[in-house]
């Protein structure tokens, strides 16, 4: 199993977070492309990217592409698309598409390192719809398709 190293710098540790095959060749792709980059528009021939490198950098690899500058970009398309949208959206989909391919909301909290089980809540929070499909899943993969009300001995 592969995995993704990210430090956080805001509590200074680093988290694990596992892949799979396609985001693994996406990512291979992605690192021939910053090669070949660096190597035609920065100059510097034979050039591999490093463990310590940034993955997504400024002017060169060891420059951080700052929060700010991508905030700027992000707000330059919403301008341009007439919608708003910033970084933060794709991590909130993240957590909703686990949350929909039935990962649950602790393992999601797992994967994005958040401390705050009422974070992933409000990330995952969905329709009644959704909760109603859950529940016919729970029922028909159990066969008990009807209600079954609690012996006597457990009633309160």
């Amino acid at each position: 199993r592969e995995v993704i190293v990210f430090g956080d710098p805001k509590n200074n540790t680093y988290y694990f977070f596992p892949i799979d095959n396609r985001l693994k060749e996406f990512f291979h792709s992605y690192f021939q492309f910053c090669n070949t980059y660096i190597q035609n528009h920065i100059k510097k021939e034979n050039y591999c990217l490093q463990p310590t490198d940034y993955l997504f950098f400024a002017k060169s690899p060891s420059i951080k592409l700052w929060e700010k500058t991508v905030r700027r970009y992000f707000s330059r398309l919403s301008n341009q698309i007439g919608n708003r949208i910033h970084p933060h959206m794709f991590r909130k989909y993240f957590a909703q598409q686990c949350y929909l391919s039935g990962i649950n909301i602790y393992q999601i909290q797992g994967l994005l390192n958040h401390h705050d089980l009422k974070m992933i809540q409000i990330y995952t929070k969905q329709d009644q719809s959704h909760l109603r499909d859950a529940l016919n899943k729970a029922f028909v993969r159990s066969n008990n398709l009807t209600y079954q009300p609690y012996p006597s001995n457990l009633r309160g």
